[in-house]
């Protein structure tokens, strides 16, 4: 009854007054009756009521986070995505989810689709551009990575901006992936955008080394940069059978 009659009020008050009323109710329960849970309940009605408000979804994480609830509030996020009314109110409910699915609750396979469907909404936002290339990277997806880069190279007009993308493709392709072909010319294409990068000018030299020494191709594989794990070999084809004389 108490949060049915908390809801109403702060209905009736609109966004400028309803998400304090709410948060004071959270605040006589919590230090009065020290009843968290209900607190937690008004507040997750807070979040539905006034989804742009700030105030009210961080006091709400801070309650989840202290009941070990974060899961539930995970699942309310994604009824409110659900049920938004427009596109910059649905852009911010999947922000505060791609944050809670990336931090407390480590789930990076579901962040992703999560930032992906925001970039669909904000496919400018060259934050969450910068966390789907993060989480993909945790996640070792590395041709999603690389598609998501390219993506982002299609929307990228500064130079400076270009040529860090370039070079963060051409470091997966030598680094993660083994593809010093690959990484030769995408290092060709960041030192053309930029002649007096050292990064790419040693790049470009280092791969095309490689590539003259064969028996360099052969070279056990180094630490990733991600986990510590060890990368994959590159692949080679199947030896020669000897010739029947």
């Amino acid at each position: 009854a108490l949060i049915h009659a908390h809801r109403e009020l702060a209905e009736r008050a609109g966004p400028e007054l309803g998400p304090q009323m709410l948060l004071r109710a959270d605040a006589l329960l919590r230090e009065r009756l020290r009843d968290d849970r209900t607190g937690f309940d008004v507040l997750r009605q807070g979040v539905g009521l006034f989804p742009a408000n700030e105030e009210v979804y961080e006091a709400l994480f801070e309650r989840s986070t202290a009941l070990g609830r974060l899961d539930a509030l995970d699942s309310h996020l994604s009824r409110c995505i659900d049920k938004a009314l427009d596109p910059q109110t649905a852009a911010t409910l999947l922000a505060r989810r791609a944050t809670l699915l990336e931090g407390p609750l480590g789930r990076s396979q579901q962040a992703i689709e999560v930032l992906t469907k925001l970039l669909q909404l904000r496919p400018d936002d060259s934050n969450a551009a910068a966390r789907l290339r993060r989480t993909l990277r945790k996640a070792r997806r590395f041709p999603d990575l690389l598609l998501a880069i390219h993506k982002q190279l299609q929307r990228a007009k500064e130079p400076d901006e270009r040529v860090a993308l370039i070079k963060e493709s051409a470091n997966i392709w030598e680094g993660d992936l083994r593809n010093r072909f690959e990484a030769r010319d995408a290092w060709r294409k960041a030192l053309e955008l930029s002649p007096h990068d050292a990064e790419a000018a040693a790049g470009v030299a280092r791969t095309e080394q490689r590539l003259s020494a064969p028996h360099l191709l052969s070279e056990p594989p180094a630490a990733s940069a991600v986990d510590g794990e060890p990368e994959p070999e590159v692949a080679r084809g199947p030896e020669p059978e000897p010739s029947v004389p």
